[in-house]
């Protein structure tokens, strides 16, 4: 046993591993040999994430040219700003992800100027969603109106105010 302690303690002091967690785990064997030097063992084995980085690169590079990138974006991104024409090709290199131009976005600060935002568009987008057997759009944006704390009655339910 002091042997094989000896033997784990010789193969951490060089390692390669950061000098805080190569003294922890000189501690955790010296004070438990068999258990540490299993834990040691499962901890730099890495068997779930290995297998799961694999998966993840398998299925990067099976649908890495689904989502073309459009012509000539970045070239106008790199006119306008290179840093972030940099980062944006470092993005579409390693996660195939696309930019896009002439495009809108709306930065809100908290979620609550979202949804009043959202209830206006939801007025105004009103007459384009189906009728289908779904509840009105009216009783979807009414629920949306009511204050918290309120009971909130079933989506099909007629409300009375």
């Amino acid at each position: 046993m002091a042997l094989f302690t000896f033997v784990m303690v010789v193969y951490l002091l060089n390692s390669q591993i950061n000098p805080t967690a190569k003294i922890t785990w000189l501690i955790v064997i010296m004070l438990l040999p068999v258990f540490g030097v299993l834990l040691y063992l499962y901890t730099q084995s890495d068997f779930g994430h290995r297998a799961l980085k694999h998966r993840c690169h398998q299925v990067m590079a099976g649908t890495k040219g689904q989502i073309p990138q459009p012509e000539g974006v970045l070239g106008r991104l790199e006119q306008e700003n290179r840093g972030v024409a940099a980062l944006a090709q470092y993005m579409q290199r390693s996660g195939c992800h696309p930019v896009y131009g002439d495009t809108c976005v709306t930065y809100f600060p908290l979620g609550e100027c979202m949804f009043e935002e959202m209830l206006s568009q939801l007025e105004e987008a009103e007459h384009f969603i189906p009728a289908s057997n779904e509840p009105s759009s009216r009783a979807c944006a009414d629920i949306w109106r009511m204050p918290r704390g309120s009971n909130t009655p079933p989506l099909g339910a007629e409300r009375t105010s």
